[in-house]
């Protein structure tokens, strides 16, 4: 244990490294956390996948008691303790003067824009919200609040599993600003994977919108895309999007000619290009998509459910 003594001559701060198990969580809890913030699930669902995943680390983040022994920092980590059953090893500081609570829990938390940046990554932001939205359509989890969030490390092994992914990224960022949303560049990334020819053909025709006919994907696409209630950052604007962009490449790869995109919320997330929702965007298993079965998928004049 380390001991510190306070500015004001008057007090001591102590400080070691423990291991909480969930007993002494629910004890710290039930008894030490009478003045503090309200729960956040969602911090607590994050924490509680960190450590369950075993990405939970030693920081330097710390469990902290006032010189009253009251909590002043660390419920949430507590509480996920006592929800998974699982212990962790953490500092733990007593004695900080109780006047030390409101400025607690300030400093922003890095996301995963601040991380890849971090790694020295070009565009970290497109490139986080990209990471993001393959890991979560790879597992089934677009509409899932509790799992989306990437654990510690985790666009690290996506990046692996996908590393073109930078490529797309770095070569959307360059083209214009409507083209620059993740459901359209995670759309050109698995394009890409089959076709690389096409996905230009396709981006281009979605970029400039000159000499496509009635009924082209493109076209439909394009003019979903511009403007109006997809136009914001919600996370239900963000699937709509991905879902027209996902049927407007099926489309286009299948040589239809449709009448209409439709997706509506509470439908189910559509393929893209072969890879079903909820399984892996393998880039091996991408040829098996090189050459679209046109005639059997032609679907002209009709609407694309």
């Amino acid at each position: 244990m380390t001991t510190t003594q306070g500015r004001n001559g008057n007090s001591h701060i102590d400080q070691t490294v423990e291991w909480i198990t969930p007993e002494r969580a629910a004890d710290i809890l039930n008894h030490h956390n009478s003045h503090n913030r309200p729960i956040s699930r969602n911090n607590v669902n994050f924490l509680s996948n960190e450590m369950r995943s075993g990405r939970w680390m030693v920081n330097g983040d710390a469990i902290s008691f006032d010189t009253n022994g009251n909590l002043v920092e660390g419920q949430h980590r507590c509480t996920s303790c006592v929800e998974t059953g699982i212990p962790f090893e953490t500092v733990v500081i007593y004695g900080l003067p109780p006047e030390v609570f409101p400025t607690l829990g300030r400093g922003k938390l890095r996301n995963i824009s601040d991380n890849l940046a971090l790694d020295g990554e070009k565009n970290s932001t497109l490139l986080g919200a990209a990471v993001t939205l393959v890991r979560n359509f790879e597992n089934g989890w677009l509409q899932d609040s509790v799992n989306a969030k990437l654990l510690s490390g985790e666009h690290r092994e996506i990046l692996a599993r996908h590393p073109e992914l930078r490529d797309i990224v770095n070569r959307s960022h360059k083209r214009h600003p409507r083209l620059r949303n993740v459901a359209i560049t995670v759309g050109n990334y698995v394009a890409h994977l089959v076709d690389a020819g096409m996905a230009e053909e396709f981006m281009t025709g979605l970029d400039t919108g000159a000499d496509l006919p009635k009924g082209s994907p493109i076209l439909l696409l394009r003019n979903r895309l511009t403007g109006g209630p997809l136009s914001g950052t919600s996370t239900a604007q963000g699937i709509a999007r991905f879902a027209y962009v996902a049927k407007a490449l099926n489309a286009f790869y299948a040589g239809a000619k449709i009448q209409l995109l439709r997706w509506s919320k509470g439908d189910d997330i559509p393929a893209i290009l072969g890879f079903n929702y909820g399984e892996p965007i393998d880039p091996a298993r991408a040829t098996q998509f090189s050459e679209p079965p046109r005639a059997a998928q032609k679907v002209v004049n009709t609407h694309l459910n």
